[in-house]
């Protein structure tokens, strides 16, 4: 969810410092909760690489690579590996181990200069007459195939996706680039990079525990502000903030002004959106449009009914410029 990879590395990092006192010290006994003896290889593998500097994500990710191999991932760490590097660390992982194989390398030997993952070795290698058709790469299912282009849609690149997903690389690049057509995503485009703008929001405006516009925002005794539903449900809970992991107290206050700020916001965001997405349909990208028109429609949700009443006869005309069903408001 978080659109910058340096954020999402340094968020994963500082994580993983605090994930004895998340998990609530169960990480502190596990090689003792321990009975599968895969399990407790794995464990074991993963103390062994943190003791050597690395983080917890970092050691989770080469571990993967390395099919379970603490020695090879140390290895790999140590060449300045880290996750979602790209193609050169998947050369490099093949380069360490020669049992791993992944397809003849190319003419000039040593394997794919383009850190090519498929079967049959590399694509643009002459191939002898008479060789055998390459084989084809393996197919994600369909919900693997979902979060595959979402995660890529948000800039996540394959390598990184297959790691996540724990699937193979070469199935996540063939799912991507069946879809890509569909995507609606134009690398370079001035209309892209516009519409990227308008989806961001500003996270004074956002909920710290959904990560959604504020509808009813309020102020918990930590001093932070909560939509009033995720605070409930901390309440519900254990009751303790997740920003100061101090026992927060069951009185709260509504935030009037943040409230008023948030409703604004959806109401500007969506008429820029709404030009945008007329402009996308004149420059024939209905994905992009779509994408508009769709946020629209949230935003809408988060308003009362009729006091919008242009905004809402302007997206439903939008959905029918692209002939695709109005889906409705939840409101």
């Amino acid at each position: 969810m978080w659109p910058n990879q340096l954020l999402r590395t340094q968020l994963l990092t500082a994580l993983s410092g605090q994930k004895a006192e998340l998990c609530l010290d169960v990480l502190a006994d596990d090689e003792h909760m321990v009975d599968n003896p895969e399990e407790m290889a794995q464990v074991k593998a993963m103390r062994q690489i943190e003791a050597a500097g690395f983080g917890n994500f970092e050691a989770t990710a080469a571990l993967e690579k390395c099919r379970g191999d603490p020695n090879k991932a140390l290895e790999l760490l140590a060449t300045g590996w880290t996750p979602g590097t790209g193609p050169q660390s998947t050369t490099q992982m093949r380069t360490m181990d020669s049992s791993v194989s992944v397809g003849g390398g190319y003419a000039g030997g040593g394997g794919c200069p383009f850190g090519y993952a498929g079967g049959g070795g590399c694509p643009f290698a002459p191939k002898a007459n008479g060789a055998a058709p390459a084989p084809a790469a393996p197919q994600l299912d369909e919900r693997t195939a979902e979060a595959a282009k979402t995660l890529a849609e948000r800039g996540i690149p394959a390598s990184q996706i297959a790691t996540l997903l724990g699937c193979d690389e070469a199935a996540v690049a063939a799912c991507l680039a069946a879809a890509a057509p569909a995507a609606g995503r134009v690398i370079g485009s001035n209309l892209q990079e516009k519409l990227d703008d308008l989806l961001n929001e500003d996270p004074d405006l956002c909920c710290p525990v959904s990560l959604m516009l504020f509808v009813a925002p309020v102020i918990a005794s930590d001093g932070f502000l909560y939509e009033e539903a995720s605070l409930q449900a901390i309440l519900r809970t254990n009751g303790i903030s997740p920003m100061t992991r101090a026992k927060l107290d069951k009185k709260f206050f509504p935030a009037q002004d943040r409230k008023k700020k948030a409703l604004e916001f959806r109401e500007s965001q969506s008429k820029l959106l709404l030009a945008f997405a007329d402009e996308a349909i004149a420059g024939q990208l209905p994905q992009m449009a779509t994408e508009a028109a769709e946020r629209v429609v949230d935003y809408l949700n988060g308003l009362a009914g009729g006091s919008v009443a242009p905004l809402e006869a302007k997206v439903k005309e939008i959905y029918g410029k692209l002939n695709r069903p109005f889906p409705g408001f939840t409101r």
